[in-house]
């Protein structure tokens, strides 16, 4: 699954537009409106999911939301998964290349508005506020903090030089890597007769198992930070539990 970011002009710009005008979602056809009536404008623009050649959903980054007299932006919104995309985790990805692409363009925070519960908090958002939209329900709004995205970085540069590889081979490289810094640990306390010093090789080959471990998250669809996030919640209920993270 590959996410492209599209701006106006895009060859895939119309074809995204038809299928959102088509799609099972009445806002698909406001947003195919903006887009064809040229309303994206200095760095607004649309990101679709692709699968092979097939739209598989997409979503937006804009200036505003529905929600008027408000004070917050950028906004992640339009976002639609067709429907045999859906439980894959594709939203997910739109919505995090949507806000590391807010973040490499200067924004520390993205926004989010809708009425859905227990949704976007999965995605490292927090719910900060609530308004009437201008047909009248309640919509909540939504904030994420924008860090650096070492998963986004690396699926990046996996598209940018056309890396793509299955998780079996992810998983034997990431071994592989682990096996590497290993080695290098190993020299650098002399096989363990000597204490450990920092070496600039344990800096690369750490760096290494990172891109591969972040590489391996992609390939099997698990967002990075959500896993970390369970892992550390499970820990927290086995501490209180019996005193210690042990399984």
């Amino acid at each position: 699954m590959e996410i492209k970011l599209l701006y106006p002009g895009d060859k895939l710009w119309d074809n995204v537009a038809d299928y959102a005008t088509n799609c099972t979602w009445d806002a698909g056809k406001y947003l195919a409106k903006r887009m064809r009536q040229h309303e994206f404008t200095d760095w607004e623009a649309v990101f679709v999911a692709l699968d092979g050649m097939q739209i598989a959903g997409y979503c937006a980054l804009t200036k505003t939301d529905c929600l008027p007299d408000v004070l917050y932006t950028p906004y992640i919104g339009f976002v639609f998964v067709g429907e045999n995309y859906r439980g894959k985790r594709v939203s997910e990805k739109m919505i995090s290349a949507a806000a590391s692409h807010a973040n490499s363009i200067g924004f520390d925070k993205v926004y989010i508005v809708s009425d859905h519960v227990n949704l976007y908090e999965k995605y490292g958002f927090a719910k900060i506020d609530k308004k009437m939209s201008p047909w009248g329900n309640l919509q909540s709004v939504f904030v994420k903090s924008l860090g650096i995205n070492m998963q986004q970085t690396v699926d990046n540069f996996i598209n940018k030089y056309n890396l793509h590889t299955n998780e079996q081979t992810r998983y034997i490289d990431l071994v592989s890597e682990v096996g590497e810094l290993g080695k290098e640990i190993l020299k650098s306390n002399n096989y363990g007769r000597e204490e450990y010093k920092q070496t600039p090789g344990a800096t690369v080959e750490l760096g290494d198992c990172l891109f591969s471990l972040l590489a391996l998250c992609t390939a099997m669809n698990i967002n990075a930070e959500t896993a970390l996030q369970t892992a550390l919640q499970k820990y927290e209920a086995r501490f209180v539990q019996k005193g210690n993270i042990g399984s």
